[in-house]
């Protein structure tokens, strides 16, 4: 029923390559088995299939047009073959579902409590290409100050690496024995800290300025007084 007025719209071409590009996370032209593979679970005549099944029949087909399955993924060409027993009206509901993000039911899942209202109910791949004073609490930063970072979307910021870094110190802080003579031992994270810094406990650089890591912009170090573990912490 939700294919219907796509057949109506486009042509099964046309589907065919919108659902390439959709199901191609990683922007290289082919779609390969770990991105083929949990839409083609998700299709209802293969639910019940195991990995390793879906793995020897993409291998066969691979194989079968002289391709490499190992290190070969399926372009348009061979994706037109691959769903060349798919009607149209498949085709349809494959697009509507995975092009177009259209369910029989609505989406009850949802961020707007981290969003500002314009971005509440829209999907995250658009949120991750918003500014990132889509943010709810981060409009106050300043712009010219990130974009100086290079740090312009969502993305950006959600995939820096001192982000990343400083989470990961979070998250794990909670884990750490500081009892006198706990551990003892040679972990450490040298490599991402500056030198003055190395010897610390996750919970103390926890409470340093970003600037505590290892080639940390220097255009950054002026920035509001921001510690690793929370903002204002």
């Amino acid at each position: 029923r939700l294919g219907k007025r796509a057949l109506v719209r486009c042509s099964r071409e046309g589907m065919l390559k919108a659902i390439v590009s959709t199901w191609d996370r990683d922007g290289s032209g082919d779609v390969d088995f770990l991105e083929l593979l949990p839409h083609y679970m998700k299709a209802s005549n293969h639910t019940e299939m195991q990995e390793g099944e879906v793995r020897t029949g993409f291998d066969k087909f691979m194989q079968a047009k002289g391709k490499d399955p190992k290190k070969d993924g399926i372009d348009f060409e061979l994706f037109t073959a691959w769903l060349g027993k798919a009607s149209d009206a498949q085709v349809a509901t494959q697009y509507v579902h995975c092009v177009e993000g259209v369910t029989e039911k609505p989406y009850a899942m949802n961020i707007d409590k981290a969003v500002i209202k314009e971005l509440e109910g829209k999907p995250l791949k658009e949120i991750l290409n918003a500014p990132i004073s889509a943010i709810q609490g981060l409009s106050d930063m300043n712009a010219d100050t990130l974009g100086a970072l290079g740090l312009k979307t969502v993305r950006d910021l959600g995939s820096w690496k001192f982000f990343l870094l400083a989470r990961a110190i979070h998250t794990l802080a909670d884990k750490e024995d500081q009892a006198p003579g706990a551990s003892g031992g040679r972990m450490n994270i040298r490599e991402a800290l500056d030198r003055v810094h190395e010897a610390k406990t996750l919970k103390q650089v926890c409470r340093l300025h970003p600037s505590a890591f290892n080639m940390f912009p220097e255009s950054a170090c002026h920035t509001q007084d921001i510690c690793l573990g929370k903002r204002n912490g």
